[in-house]
């Protein structure tokens, strides 16, 4: 039986993390990275006490918007591709996820739809005018990152306004291939088969003027790895989504929309979920939701158990 493999980014709750290793398929791999601005050392306490081999690293300093997102991503798809292992997909999720689905409804998933890739795009270069903000425009999220992130912050609001107002542009569309490509966005969390994995990758090392483009994006987490996916073979059995994917809905509809395997409640910031969020939880359809948090979704998650322990005994 093939494995999955779970790419983990984790920046807090390590009793979560946890927790939501433990709830996954006993027949994974599992690949962390931690941001390097907490304390590692809360992460592999409680790592170290699961009963399963993980990779765990805390390579760089995350912020969030910034190209570091990116490049913890590409570090997990290279330990990923780095076992030897053809996984069954390759899973990115967050440290605040927690499956809905039962294991085996999850693996069934994939298993009847061999070619599918589970993540969504709508190309913000010709339908979705009201995005062209997030590659337009110079952002600069990492500056000093490492060792002034205070700084870092003051930094970026200057320079991100200047860069406005100086209405200094880069072009719609980024050179990708040696060719002209349309930019889509979508969610920086999917599931995608382990071929499309490792053209990926093979795209994050090589295409030098393409992350060039990208690393003055904004939030190009939401955008770099969902640009190389749908502008390739395996675009092909992605998902596209509509120009008119937030017209005249909520914002976390239209969030949700473009999260093939999340659900999530997005207004301000995506909120952590209760108890009495779990109906539209259940009758989302989507493998797992964000976010859980210790102390506040204890037991929303308690209550999703019982239905996965249901689900995997009537299966």
């Amino acid at each position: 039986m093939e494995k999955i493999a779970y790419l983990i980014t984790a920046y807090k709750d390590p009793v979560h993390l946890k927790r939501l290793i433990n709830a996954l398929d006993y027949n994974a791999d599992f690949f962390v990275h931690i941001d390097r601005k907490v304390d590692i050392r809360l992460f592999r306490k409680e790592l170290l006490s699961i009963q399963r081999e993980i990779y765990c690293v805390n390579k760089y300093y995350i912020m969030w918007g910034g190209y570091s997102q990116v490049l913890s991503q590409k570090e997990l798809l290279h330990a990923c591709l780095s076992t030897g292992e053809k996984y069954l997909r390759v899973v990115c999720i967050s440290g605040q996820d927690y499956p809905i689905f039962s294991n085996r409804k999850i693996r069934e998933i994939f298993e009847e739809a061999p070619g599918k890739e589970f993540i969504a795009g709508v190309n913000i270069s010709v339908m979705d005018k009201k995005q062209l903000y997030k590659i337009v425009y110079y952002n600069f999220f990492d500056l000093f990152s490492g060792k002034y992130p205070m700084l870092n912050c003051i930094l970026i609001r200057v320079l991100n306004r200047i860069s406005k107002l100086i209405k200094f542009k880069k072009r719609t569309q980024a050179l990708l291939n040696e060719e002209a490509s349309d930019v889509f966005f979508g969610s920086d969390y999917w599931a995608i088969t382990y071929d499309c994995a490792r053209y990926v990758y093979k795209s994050l090392c090589g295409e030098k003027k393409f992350l060039r483009y990208m690393k003055t994006a904004y939030a190009p987490s939401e955008l770099c790895i969902n640009t190389i996916v749908f502008n390739s073979v395996f675009g092909r059995n992605a998902i596209h989504i509509a120009k008119d994917y937030d017209k005249d809905v909520e914002k976390h509809i239209a969030f949700e929309r473009i999260s093939p395997i999340h659900y999530l409640i997005y207004k301000e910031k995506v909120y952590p979920l209760t108890e009495n969020d779990l109906d539209d939880i259940i009758n989302s359809k989507k493998m797992f939701f964000r976010k859980a948090e210790t102390g506040v979704s204890d037991k929303l998650m308690e209550l999703i158990d019982e239905l996965r322990n249901e689900s995997f005994n009537k299966s």
